[in-house]
């Protein structure tokens, strides 16, 4: 069993695949969606058209956003909103799916965000 440590230190190892991330550009990833189907990527662009859902008591219980570069753009859905602002440039870590049904509302072109950090 390899540990998430020991592919820090020893990155050559070839079992460290679960541990690791995929760090691709948004226009690859989109002109590509099939090769990263089901694989946790870290992309980096700027956040566009945020729209939060809101409970009826008014707490925040979940986020979307597109995150782009260029013309091109990934849909990330947040469970736990983050203070986004329109413009901000990120990078979103976390599943990517070409397509995700969830109930009868199918999205193309997402990414699951597990973490959200401003880009620099």
């Amino acid at each position: 069993m390899t540990t998430p440590l020991l592919c820090l230190l020893l990155p050559a190892l070839n079992r460290c695949g679960a541990y690791s991330d995929y760090v691709a550009p948004i226009p690859y990833v989109v002109r590509n969606r099939s090769s990263y189907n089901g694989k946790t990527l870290a992309v980096t662009g700027r956040v566009e058209k945020i729209n939060q859902w809101r409970s009826r008591a008014g707490k925040y219980l979940s986020q979307a956003f597109f995150v782009c570069e260029g013309e091109d753009c990934i849909h990330v859905f947040l469970e736990s909103p983050a203070p986004l602002r329109n413009g901000a440039r990120v990078t979103v870590r976390g599943p990517y799916y070409s397509r995700y049904r969830n109930g009868r509302v199918l999205t193309q072109n997402e990414i699951e965000a597990t973490e959200v950090l401003p880009a620099e």
